[in-house]
């Protein structure tokens, strides 16, 4: 039996709003636009006029998604924001280091920089804008001097919401993973040097997202630095599991990741199956070949409470299944016994998740009952042609 392909898994920032104000919604947007145009960048109170309009829960209005498919238009709009980051920074350099400086005068520029993210955190939100954010000229770099130092918060800025947004549409992060792939490890760093970070659940969540990508995953996978987040999924963790999650199975879509994570020393078993376990006994027979790390847990040993959290490990089993040595190495680790009590558990849900349920019966009987392999896909030669149509296929 062929296993049936899954769909990239990625989470949106819907945006974020300033207070309602009325009169400031009610413009058109022709006319907000034409304050970005008029307005002298250096008059702190003449910019924060148009920050304002377009802050003002820009991300709410069907009106303004027309609007933007303006490419003129929009990359008016995106200069100004570009020259209001750039001349309004609050930062500061320290040596080689960037730092938002204390000095009352500094107050001004970051109340001015906090709207302009605002708005721009919810004009991301919209597919095509994010896109033409990724590709217009010095923006991305203007924006990246507030994602690279790991003291920033996203509460002082927002901009890490603008990342995460940039990582939905599958054009956006492809351009981005290519253009910056030092994000990438910039993330990883942050994240797996201090996950207690403020900021290491932004990027965690970013990182999954840019997981969709071929250019991540690659670095995620073959430089070794997925295992590094295999801990995180830990109950310790609660900030960053379904992050971790989410990166997990997004990185099993990546060619040759399967072959490389499950082996006979490999630890995912244990992480993974460990959240889903709860504390029935086994038999001695039952517990032969189980990893050790799920043998004999205490009885008051409880399943994770999240069924997004337990969703998505399941459909990591079954990713890792998908190919000839992940189905035996899954077989023989004699896992059936935890799925199987899993199995109760969903169905006595007050809310079935029938995802779930499904996709443990299909591992049972594909894996657990099956008297011989299934039939695997063949190894492709992934040309061009073959990347567009798959690519196309992959829905964010």
């Amino acid at each position: 039996m062929m296993f049936s392909e899954e769909n990239m898994v990625v989470v949106e920032d819907k945006g974020a709003c300033t207070e309602e104000n009325p009169e400031l919604n009610s413009l058109p947007f022709n006319y907000r636009l034409s304050f970005t145009s008029s307005v002298d960048i250096k008059d702190v109170e003449l910019v924060r006029i148009p920050l304002q309009l377009f802050a003002s829960s820009i991300n709410l209005s069907p009106s303004l998604k027309n609007w933007m498919k303006e490419e003129p238009e929009l990359t008016r709009l995106l200069k100004f924001y570009t020259n209001i980051l750039n001349h309004h920074s609050p930062l500061i350099s320290y040596g080689e280091q960037k730092r938002i400086s204390d000095d009352e005068s500094n107050k001004d520029r970051k109340e001015l920089i906090k709207l302009a993210f605002a708005g721009l955190v919810n004009l991301s939100a919209i597919e095509n804008v994010a896109k033409q954010m990724v590709s217009t000229p010095n923006f991305v770099e203007e924006i990246k001097k507030y994602w690279i130092d790991s003291k920033f918060t996203d509460s002082e800025f927002g901009s890490l919401s603008i990342l995460i947004n940039f990582c939905v549409p599958n054009e956006a992060v492809n351009d981005l993973c290519s253009k910056y792939p030092e994000l990438v490890h910039e993330a990883i760093s942050v994240v797996t040097s201090n996950p207690n970070n403020l900021t290491a659940p932004q990027w965690t969540n970013i990182l999954a997202n840019m997981a969709q990508s071929d250019q991540a995953a690659k670095i995620l996978v073959e430089e070794q630095m997925l295992p590094k987040f295999l801990p995180f999924l830990k109950e310790e963790f609660p900030k960053l599991r379904v992050h971790v999650a989410r990166l997990l199975y997004n990185c099993l879509h990546y060619s040759g990741a399967q072959q490389w994570l499950v082996d006979k020393d490999s630890e995912i078993i244990s992480y993974i199956f460990l959240p889903l376990a709860g504390g029935e006994e086994f038999t001695e027979e039952e517990y032969d070949k189980m990893p050790i790390d799920l043998q004999y847990l205490p009885s008051d040993k409880c399943r994770d409470p999240n069924p997004e959290f337990r969703s998505l490990m399941v459909r990591c089993i079954q990713r890792l299944s998908f190919t000839q040595k992940g189905w035996k190495i899954m077989r023989d680790a004699n896992v059936y016994f935890i799925l199987r009590e899993l199995h109760k558990f969903e169905k006595s849900q007050p809310q079935v998740n029938t995802e779930t349920v499904d996709i443990i019966e299909d591992w049972v009987s594909t894996v657990y009952l099956a008297d011989e392999e299934p039939e695997f896909l063949p190894s492709l030669e992934v040309t061009d042609d073959l990347s567009t149509a798959i690519n196309e296929l992959k829905v964010s």
